[in-house]
């Protein structure tokens, strides 16, 4: 068989187990609060485009702060309660201290990542003067702040979600959490790649309305179904196909 051939072989054969790992995780998920809580917080910049009037660089800011919070706070969940990492506490209090430290580091180090991308790319991208006014004032007008507020809450809900439900995981539960876990570096740079790609259309005088709800559908797609997520971008066939 060619390699052309060969390709286009295993395109339809992850096509076909794109399909059917999504509509899987799609019918489980819906049962579960965890895809009602991570379509309601992506939702947040729909609210910016469409009722609070954001403009491409308000919008940008918002997913370099939004990818720098959920990297930073699911690392920490990570690493502080994912069995294949070690003991995980036995409750929310002996957790406390070792997740605030590591929440603490994890935010440091990735405020240096999206720092450096996100200096760069604002800098490169946006109007000089329109940046200067922004951050002189700008991210404090109300909406923005309440988008901000509502990210928060988002993030914060979904861990308290998490933790509580320790008690109770199954090996299907935490097989699930390790995936979506996993997820999580690629979300960050997806985060990272959607403020670029803001930037570029804004370059272009170019709107970004489209572009913003695609960016919530697929930001959806890879926190609410993280199976399908890999299977798409091809990191984890064998996973995938154990749904």
């Amino acid at each position: 068989m060619r390699a052309e051939d060969r390709y286009r072989l295993r395109k339809a054969q992850r096509a076909r187990t794109f399909g059917r790992t999504l509509g899987a995780e799609l019918r489980d998920g819906l049962r579960k609060p965890q895809f009602w809580l991570s379509l309601a917080r992506n939702s947040i910049p729909l609210f910016g485009v469409f009722l609070w009037d954001w403009d491409a660089l308000a919008m940008a800011v918002y997913f370099l702060l939004q990818s720098w919070l959920m990297g930073a706070l699911y690392c920490a969940i990570d690493l502080t309660f994912n069995p294949d990492k070690g003991t995980p506490p036995r409750d929310m209090l002996d957790a406390l201290g070792p997740l605030l430290k590591r929440f603490a580091a994890a935010a440091l180090l990735f405020a240096v990542f999206v720092g450096i991308f996100g200096g760069f790319m604002l800098h490169g991208f946006f109007d000089k003067h329109e940046l200067a006014d922004f951050l002189d004032g700008g991210w404090r007008e109300s909406s923005f702040l309440i988008g901000l507020a509502g990210l928060a809450v988002g993030c914060l809900a979904e861990a308290t979600r998490f933790v509580r439900s320790l008690a109770r995981r199954t090996a299907a539960d935490i097989d699930a959490d390790n995936f979506r876990f996993a997820a999580t570096i690629q979300t960050v740079a997806l985060l990272c790649a959607i403020s670029g790609f803001l930037g570029v259309l804004a370059r272009f005088a170019l709107g970004s309305a489209a572009f913003v709800v695609a960016a919530v559908v697929v930001l959806t797609l890879f926190d609410a179904a993280p199976r399908s997520a890999a299977v798409m971008m091809g990191t984890n066939k064998a996973g995938a196909n154990a749904v």
